[in-house]
């Protein structure tokens, strides 16, 4: 069955799931389950150093919490990649940079605010920045990926 939400059209849900720090299911109010890669954002993998840290405080923050979802694209994966807001309008991405739980993927934004707020963590060494060399998502899948 094609979705009925394009991904150009904001849209209100329910998350019922957290997957990790960049990664969620929402349920829309037709039944509809669509999972969500929040935009511009890479959190640490689950089963990196700080990976949990990062998806816990997602699932704490938004987890069985309603939603509104701003789409940007659809990645290679069917994903919806979005920036998403909580209840209050906070918006989620810029909050896990700003806690030091997630760096700006700068391959796909360079949204200047979200970079001062990740300069702002390193040199207050928030989360994953108290620690002297924090490897990024990106690297850490490079070198995880079964050789060929």
């Amino acid at each position: 069955m094609a979705s009925t939400v394009s991904f150009s059209v904001t849209f209100n849900a329910t998350v019922v799931r957290v997957v990790d720090g960049d990664t969620i299911h929402v349920q829309l109010s037709n039944n509809e389950r669509k999972k969500i890669r929040l935009f511009g954002i890479d959190a640490p993998e689950m089963r990196q150093r700080d990976g949990a840290k990062s998806g816990r405080y997602l699932a704490v923050r938004i987890g069985d919490a309603d939603v509104q979802v701003v789409p940007q694209d659809v990645d290679p994966y069917g994903r919806t990649v979005a920036i998403v807001f909580d209840a209050f309008g906070q918006n989620i991405n810029a909050e896990m940079v700003r806690l030091g739980l997630a760096w700006v993927y700068r391959k796909y934004t360079q949204n200047p605010e979200w970079l001062v707020l990740e300069q702002t963590a390193k040199d207050e060494r928030i989360g994953l920045w108290r620690r002297k060399n924090p490897l990024p998502p990106w690297k850490f899948r490079a070198q995880n990926r079964p050789k060929k």
